[in-house]
C-alpha cells in the first residue's frame, strides 16, 4: 500500500475557543459578586462545568443556555457542601480557599489522579489562618481570618489565585489590607496577572509591590462580560498561517490579554512571518 501526503495549505478565518483559564476565573468572581452576571462563553468543557457545579453547591445559581452563563451569586452559603471537582485541578485549588473564606464545611470529590496532586503549601497557610484540612477525601472546615498569607510561590500559581479569590471575602485587621507574600521563584506569573485582571473587572483592586499582593475587600459585578479567546489554542492556528501561502485569520483573541501565550505573535515575527491586525482579527 502506498500513501501519499500532500503539503497542507491552511487558509481562511477561524475563531479561537474561549479561554478555560479565563472562564474559571470569571465564573468564580461572578458567584461571589453583589448581583447577577451574564457571561458570554461560546463553548464549555468538563473543567469549566466542574467549577460551575461546585459554585452551585456553595449556593450560587448558574445555568448555561445558548452559549451564555447566567450567574446568580451566593447569598447564603450552606453550612456543609459536597463539591464535585471531576479531574479539574483549577477547580479544587481555586475553591479550597473560597470555601474556607465562606466558612463552609466542604468535602471535595475528585476523580482520576487529582487526589494525588499537591496541595502544599496552600493547605499549611490556610491552616495557619484558621482552616482545618484533612484527606482523603479532601475536607476543609473552619473560617479563615484576614491578614498576610506568606508561602512558597514556586509550586503553583493556582494557590495564589485561590487566595486572591478568597481574601476579598475576609475582614482585614485594623484597617490593613489583606495580602499575599510569595517567597521563592514565582511560578507561572502570567496566570496570576490574569487572575488580577479578571478580579479588576469585578471591582477587586490588587496592587503588587514586588512579591507582595495587596487585596481590596470588594466584589461588584460588571453585569455582562465575554470570556476572551484562548491564546494557547490560537497559537496553533497562527503558526499554521505562518506556514501557508494564503495565511490564516484568527478572531476572538485579545491583544491586551495577560495570557502568556500571546508571546507567539512576537515569536512569529522574529521568524519572519507577516502579522497584521484589523477589526479584532489577527492574520498571519
Amino acid at each position: 500500500m502506498k500513501i501519499t501526503l500532500d503539503k497542507p495549505k491552511p487558509h481562511g478565518i477561524i475563531d479561537a475557543i474561549p479561554s478555560k483559564s479565563y472562564a474559571h476565573r470569571a465564573l468564580i468572581c461572578a458567584a461571589l459578586s453583589d448581583k447577577p452576571t451574564k457571561i458570554k462563553c461560546s463553548r464549555s468543557n468538563r473543567d469549566i462545568d466542574a467549577t460551575a457545579s461546585c459554585l452551585n453547591s456553595l449556593g450560587a445559581e448558574i445555568t448555561y443556555p445558548d452559549g451564555y452563563f447566567f450567574i446568580n451569586p451566593i447569598k447564603n452559603a450552606p453550612e456543609k457542601a459536597e463539591l464535585s471537582c471531576d479531574e479539574s485541578g483549577s477547580t479544587l485549588r481555586f475553591l479550597l480557599p473560597v470555601a474556607a473564606a465562606l466558612g463552609v464545611d466542604a468535602t471535595f470529590l475528585t476523580k482520576g489522579r487529582l487526589m494525588s496532586r499537591p496541595l502544599s503549601p496552600l493547605s499549611e497557610v490556610l491552616s495557619l489562618h484558621g482552616a482545618d484540612i484533612t484527606k482523603p477525601p479532601i475536607r476543609i472546615r473552619g473560617k479563615i481570618s484576614g491578614g498576610r498569607y506568606t508561602f512558597d510561590g514556586s509550586v503553583s500559581s493556582q494557590f495564589t489565585t485561590g487566595l486572591m479569590f478568597a481574601l476579598p471575602l475576609v475582614e482585614s485587621f485594623d484597617g490593613e489590607k489583606n495580602s499575599i507574600e510569595l517567597t521563592g521563584k514565582i511560578e507561572s506569573k502570567p496566570y496570576i496577572d490574569l487572575t488580577a485582571a479578571v478580579l479588576s473587572e469585578y471591582g477587586v483592586k490588587i496592587t503588587s509591590d514586588g512579591n507582595i499582593y495587596n487585596i481590596e475587600v470588594n466584589y461588584k459585578s460588571p453585569g455582562e462580560m465575554t470570556v476572551e479567546g484562548d491564546w494557547s489554542n490560537g497559537a496553533f492556528m497562527l503558526c499554521a498561517g505562518a506556514l501557508s501561502e494564503e495565511g490564516v485569520t484568527v478572531g476572538g483573541l485579545d491583544l491586551n490579554s495577560t495570557q502568556g501565550d500571546k508571546r507567539i505573535l512576537d515569536i512569529l515575527k522574529e521568524f519572519g512571518a507577516e502579522v497584521s491586525v484589523s477589526g479584532g482579527l489577527i492574520t498571519v
